[in-house]
């Protein structure tokens, strides 16, 4: 029996030849890099974007770029992906994890507070799953604000402003799973020159001088293109995954399942539903053995590698009652139905 798979990007004919493209343009030109950039800053409504490898150093070099390293400290949630663990680690600041909300899963403003001290560079805010955080008391913390954009691209919040013009820079990820997909690689996306000109300076090395750690960073130009392409479709694909949460929804009534808040401008990066029990590895083994692959959200909690980081009762409460379905413009209704069918198994 054939898996489902929890995430699936949606390639076609044209983003191969986009691919296709940059392989006959020589491939070290940079222009098709330079038009994602402007292409997604114009789709926030922000000045620039900076292209690199992967999500991960696409944070690590913006918050390098906000001051971020040896002394500092930056602000995590404490359920989100071990990727921002390993990003603010490679400044050299040290990450301080804090609870989340269970309604949302999203950082928990009160408790970012109570993380703070004259250390802090940042706190970065996951738009987890496509919602957005509490945006402006986060502001009002008075600390530079980081948004992490990849499940929430497209999404608004109460006053139709985009997610990801808050803050001092947006960061994406552009990985097999996300809601765009060049294979791998990310971006920083700010209004701020200071910032998209000191992550530009070192994402390149080049023949400059040694004394400040840069990275051979940049996106390549197969990786743009079909960026470039994958953004121009982004309303399709956001349309569709409304659709499928439309019927995860409606599918769910009365069952023991927990669907995802309706809130106002959300976007569907992924659409997580709660147990009203622990998930088990045997649960998760059952749906496995129905060829669905239903899946933890976050594979585990960021604080369980923070030695003496304290407790956060939320965030664990969350780990042990989630789990991520299939959403994604590919799915197709019998896999739907297969989902459904173990997920009402399992109940």
């Amino acid at each position: 029996m054939k898996i489902i798979p929890h995430s699936l990007p949606t390639l076609g004919a044209r983003e191969a030849a986009a691919a296709a493209r940059a392989v006959r343009s020589g491939l070290a030109e940079g222009k098709e890099a330079a038009a994602f950039e402007a292409a997604a800053a114009r789709f926030l409504g922000l000045h620039g974007g900076a292209a690199v490898n992967s999500g991960t150093t696409a944070l690590a070099l913006g918050l390098k770029a906000l001051g971020a390293g040896p002394g500092k400290e930056v602000i995590l949630p404490a359920y989100a992906r071990t990727a921002l663990f390993q990003a603010v680690r490679m400044t050299g600041a040290e990450p301080v994890a804090a609870d989340v909300h269970w309604h949302d899963m999203n950082l928990s403003v009160a408790q970012a507070r109570r993380r703070m001290t004259h250390r802090t560079a940042a706190v970065v805010a996951v738009h987890g799953f496509g919602a957005s955080v509490e945006l402006e008391p986060l502001l009002k913390l008075g600390i530079p604000l980081v948004e992490e954009l990849s499940q929430a691209l497209g999404a608004v919040d109460y006053n139709r402003r985009k997610l990801g013009t808050f803050g001092a820079f947006a960061v994406l990820s552009f990985s097999a799973s996300g809601l765009l997909s060049t294979g791998q690689g990310g971006m920083v996306l700010s209004s701020d020159r200071r910032i998209l000109d000191a992550v530009r300076d070192l994402r390149a090395c080049g023949d400059r001088p040694a004394a400040v750690l840069r990275l051979d960073a940049g996106m390549t130009e197969a990786q743009a293109a079909v960026g470039s392409v994958q953004l121009s479709r982004l309303p399709s694909f956001l349309a569709a995954r409304r659709r499928w949460a439309d019927r995860y929804r409606e599918a769910l009534l009365g069952t023991p399942w927990e669907a995802p808040l309706q809130i106002y401008g959300r976007v569907y990066g992924r659409f997580v539903v709660k147990s009203p029990r622990t998930i088990t590895d045997a649960l998760l083994a059952s749906f496995e053995k129905a060829g669905a692959a239903v899946v933890r959200p976050v594979r585990r909690p960021l604080h369980w590698d923070l030695p003496g980081a304290g407790a956060f009762p939320v965030a664990e409460r969350v780990w042990r009652r989630s789990l991520s379905l299939p959403i994604y413009p590919l799915l197709r209704e019998e896999a739907f139905r297969r989902v459904l069918h173990a997920l009402k198994n399992a109940a």
